[in-house]
């Protein structure tokens, strides 16, 4: 199955830029530290798949919900554990009575305090996809990023999330049963036990 998407100054001083870094490493993740406290028993590590779905065409939403769930599913096969797949717990419409704030803090916990990885699939713009690889950065979850070949030249994804410390791994693939192949041989070497 192939779906397409669309295709188409100021400088710190040396000085501050270190005493930033050494506070910054000093302070604990306040949001991971209250998530890890309503644990009750040993935490299994899954990986955190997501993407865009809220501003795609209505058309294009159930085929990448599909391609979410089957990722999900290959986690199960590379790693022992089902990935976290987002739609599957706060679907914007089959779950639309949960507040903006219970969606963030169960997916902030899930990201911060028990994924493996998070898996970033990037075919479409998404105003979701940057916050969850800045929150798997701030909590050391290391990220592997899945991009379409034709959006290498030009380039189609931010540099911004290409530059994030936390991306591990890039995935570049033509179709998805590529991807799902070289993602199965990619993810045991990248997720966290």
């Amino acid at each position: 199955m192939l779906i397409t998407f669309f295709r188409g100054s100021y400088k710190p001083e040396r000085s501050q830029m270190k005493s930033h870094t050494k506070t910054r490493a000093k302070q604990p993740n306040q949001r991971a530290m209250r998530c890890s406290k309503t644990v009750k028993q040993p935490r299994q590590f899954s990986a955190y798949i997501c993407g865009p779905l809220t501003e795609l065409p209505q058309e294009a939403q159930e085929p990448i919900k599909l391609i979410y769930s089957l990722i999900g599913d290959l986690c199960q096969q590379a790693l022992g554990i089902r990935g976290f797949v987002p739609h599957e717990h706060n679907d914007p419409v089959r779950h639309a009575k949960r507040t903006p704030k219970q969606v963030d803090r169960q997916e902030r916990c899930q990201v911060t305090t028990s994924s493996s990885c998070l898996i970033l699939l990037t075919i479409a713009p998404s105003w979701g996809g940057g916050i969850e690889a800045e929150m798997a950065n701030n909590s050391g979850v290391p990220i592997i990023l899945l991009r379409q070949n034709w959006k290498q030249k030009p380039r189609r994804v931010s540099r911004l999330l290409l530059g994030n410390p936390a991306v591990k791994a890039i995935v570049n693939f033509e179709t998805y049963p590529q991807l799902f192949k070289k993602l199965q041989r990619i993810l045991p070497k990248i997720a966290r036990p």
